[in-house]
């Protein structure tokens, strides 16, 4: 077997299985259930963070960005887990048939963007369902599918009830303000669209809206931010060329020295060199 492989099952179940440790962040842009058959997850979120291990599940809220270190198991063997996304679409789809039993549950103030699901047999049934399909690349049946998906939901909801004030939560974004967002945010590899929606616009109210703020389009400032960044740390010292590209939110390396050797005039690599 591969050191690392992902399943995909129509762009929501996503099946992991690796040897190696392996770590990434990203945002979550579906409310998803992470779920491990063997091994561990570390999770890091904006408010704190958790560790699932076999079988053990957590909650994850959309629009939240979160940091993951999947581990194989004790013993060495390969690293199993899922993840279980959950459109908004299908949300919508069965609020009605639910919104009668859901009158009857608790309205949470807040949810955390991270939530422990309990150990419970019905959620250990589901997730096993899934155990097949590590081994194949065929989807399951559509209709498979969609059991599968209103079951979840149920047995979702009699672990974790507090969740659904979120889980249902189908308003728009607020629209929140673009330059402290995007001084929040400019570290990560994430495109103008993707800043766009998490600031809650569309792109061409985003684009229009930062003329308002910056005389620089976007894409400028975001690179400049970048590029000025980057400098401060290789100045300082004490951290490769690779991990400053990294850490700024650069896609490649090679993108990375050329638009700084084109900013500065000199690599980063002679930037690092003359402050060691």
């Amino acid at each position: 077997m591969e050191d690392y492989k992902i399943v995909r099952h129509s762009d929501i179940v996503n099946l992991f299985i690796h040897r190696k440790e392996l770590c990434r962040s990203f945002t979550v842009e579906e409310h998803t259930v992470m779920h491990v058959h063997n091994g561990a997850i570390d999770i890091k979120g904006e408010n704190g963070s958790i560790t699932i291990t076999a079988g053990q599940s957590a909650f994850i809220r959309r629009n939240h960005r979160i940091s993951i270190s999947r581990h194989p198991g004790p013993d060495g063997s390969d690293h199993q887990s899922m993840a279980f996304n959950i459109p908004k679409k299908f949300l919508m789809r069965v609020y009605d048939s639910l919104k009668d039993e859901l009158a009857t549950y608790p309205v949470a103030d807040d949810v955390n963007d991270i939530t422990f699901l309990p150990q419970r047999p019905d959620l250990a049934s589901f997730f096993g369902s899934f155990l097949p399909f590590y081994t194949t690349e065929a989807d399951p049946d559509a209709q498979w599918l969609e059991m599968k998906f209103r079951e979840g939901i149920h047995i979702l909801l009699q672990a974790a009830p507090e969740i659904h004030t979120a889980l249902f939560d189908f308003k728009s974004q607020w629209k929140i303000d673009i330059l402290p967002f995007m001084e929040e945010n400019f570290r990560y590899d994430l495109s103008i669209a993707q800043l766009a929606h998490y600031t809650g616009r569309s792109l061409a109210s985003f684009k229009r809206d930062f003329k308002k703020v910056s005389d620089l389009t976007p894409e400028r400032w975001l690179l400049r931010r970048r590029l000025e960044e980057a400098r401060k740390m290789l100045c300082k010292g004490g951290c490769s060329v690779t991990h400053v590209s990294d850490e700024c939110g650069f896609s490649s390396l090679s993108y990375f020295s050329r638009v700084y050797k084109e900013a500065f005039g000199v690599s980063p690599a002679t930037d690092l060199k003359g402050n060691r």
